[in-house]
Formats: structure tokens, sequence, C-alpha cells
């Protein structure tokens, strides 16, 4: 296994590998441990969180990693627990590691923020919640279907029921739908931002 600040600097954001490189020189990584396939630590959290990191790989290549903070994977966390075991290990890291990794004219590709399934699928979850929760209150408001000129009765809903009221008025229930989706497409976005910042 040879460790290399580029390849960190592929497998996570350009947005993580700067936080975690702060976290690395804050000395905010401890308990660091490496086999033949993984590297193992604890990396303190923004908020004093610790959470147990890992990274994997295959010959020389990182091909996963592993995190308890919310984003789950390829976060600060892991560069900031690569970046110390490069300092811990130094035998098995690249020559070359202290000049690439404080040089300041040395600007990474960003990658995209890829949050981890689970973040995912909670995000969506409270979009779909939200989605309903705001559909419900707008039933609730608009009461029932009526027809176009404000006559109502139970048999609206069948065949011919408002054909002598202007048909029947779907506009409200068309509003709140819409009102509804947007809602919870905001809140799923939101969610997931939220979440992505790690913060």
């Amino acid at each position: 296994m040879l460790l290399d600040v580029k390849k960190i600097s592929e497998h996570v954001s350009y947005t993580y590998f700067q936080r975690g490189r702060a976290y690395y020189s804050t000395k905010m990584v401890s308990a660091v441990t490496i086999d033949n396939n993984s590297i193992t630590g604890k990396v303190r959290g923004s908020r004093q969180n610790l959470y147990k990191t890992s990274i994997f790989f295959n010959k020389n290549e990182i091909i996963d990693s592993r995190c308890s903070c919310p984003i789950g994977r390829a976060c600060k966390h892991v560069a900031a627990l690569y970046l110390e075991a490069m300092d811990v290990f130094p035998h098995i890291s690249s020559e070359k590691q202290s000049i690439v990794l404080f040089s300041e004219s040395n600007v990474f590709k960003p990658n995209k923020v890829v949050l981890s399934e689970k973040a995912h699928k909670m995000a969506i979850l409270f979009g779909i919640i939200v989605f309903f929760i705001i559909f419900f209150i707008g039933r609730a408001i608009i009461g029932p279907t009526r027809c176009s000129d404000g006559w109502n009765s139970p048999s609206i809903g069948r065949q011919g029921a408002c054909s002598h009221h202007d048909g029947v008025n779907y506009f409200p229930s068309i509003v709140v739908t819409f009102l509804s989706l947007g809602a919870g497409t905001c809140s799923y976005v939101f969610l997931k931002e939220k979440m992505s910042k790690n913060k």
C-alpha cells in the first residue's frame, strides 16, 4: 500500500479535502491503525463528536470509505484520517507528500459530494412526509369539492353531478396538490443540502 495525497483528493470533494486538511492540521485524528487493506481511526468533529472512520484499499487504490458521521463516506473525516496516516506511517507515503499537501498553488479538481444511501433515503422520506402533511392540511382548509358556482352535494364526483352548475371546480384541489409537491420537493432539497454540508 502506497499513500499519496492525490488519491484522497480524488476520493473526496474539494471542500471535504480542505476541511479534512484543517482537521488533520489541528490534531483531530487519533487511534490510527493500518493493515494491508484498510486504515481505521477516530476523528473528532466540529461539535466534538468522535467518529469512527475507515478507508478501504485494493492494492494501492482507494475503493471505498466509511464514517459514522451523517455523511457516511468520502467526507472530511475520511480526508483527515488519510492525511494523518501519511504522517504516522511515512514509510508507506509518497516522498512528495509534504510538498503536495501544503502547497497553496496545488488545486485539486472538485468531485461531486456523495451522500450515503441512508442519508439520501432520509431526505426522500422527509420530503414525502412534508408533502402529505401540507396536502391533508390544504384539503381540510378548502373542504369538499364543489361545483363551479359553489353548489355542494354528496353526489359530486359522479358523472353529471355538476352538469347544471358550470361543472366541477377542481382549481382548489389542483392548487393544494402543487403546493404540496413544491413543499415536499423543497424540504427534500433543503435536508439533502444540510446533510451534505456535514456541519
